[in-house]
């Protein structure tokens, strides 16, 4: 595809995380153990020698606790965490701290001590998507924007490290987004 190599694996990872995106736009309890099998999956193919995605890599082992908590979340307290609901604005800013000492840990160590490809944009990206994790973990809606944010930036990176499917994924999780934030949104107007 695209003149660049594909893989079996990397076609699993695809087909399950449309899936796993496409209940999570639902609303659906089951993205989570979906997302389970893609985040395994993409754990491997980001730590191959051809690719170096280091911190994606990581990222995708700090998902498999944080799917089991966001599965655990929405399927033991219906009542409280699975309402859609805003982010805090006082949370908004424990988020920035959080994130800027996470992009700049995780990035120094991967320029540091590895030979990570484009080490601060993958320390960057990851952080913000530990964050947006976090915010399905807890239904709120503006984790859809930060998942808009970094799939813009993901595309190009996924292409540049011959992972033509995951570029075309990220695309396809680009528009999901999109989607998933009209339809949080359009709950949670509901709800009010």
């Amino acid at each position: 595809m695209f003149n660049q190599q594909m893989t079996w694996l990397e076609f699993a990872g695809m087909l399950t995380g449309l899936a796993g995106v496409w209940l999570t736009v639902r609303a659906s309890v089951w993205c989570f153990p979906t997302g389970i099998l893609c985040v395994s999956i993409y754990a491997y193919i980001f730590f191959h020698p051809t690719v170096r995605l280091y911190a994606d890599g990581i990222l995708q082992l700090i998902f498999l606790p944080l799917q089991t908590i966001g599965w655990i979340n929405w399927r033991t307290r219906r009542e409280t965490t699975t309402r859609i609901t805003r982010t805090p604005r006082k949370e908004w800013g424990i988020l920035f701290l959080v994130f800027l000492a996470g992009w700049f840990f995780l990035s120094s160590m991967l320029h540091r001590y590895t030979n990570a490809y484009l080490p601060w944009l993958d320390g960057a990206l990851t952080t913000l998507s530990l964050i947006a994790q976090w915010q399905i973990a807890r239904k709120q809606l503006e984790n859809w924007l930060l998942w808009i944010f970094v799939d813009i930036l993901y595309i190009p990176l996924y292409f540049s490290r011959d992972l033509p499917l995951t570029a075309f994924l990220y695309l396809v999780f680009l528009f999901m987004a999109i989607a998933g934030y009209r339809a949080w949104r359009k709950q949670l107007a509901s709800d009010a």
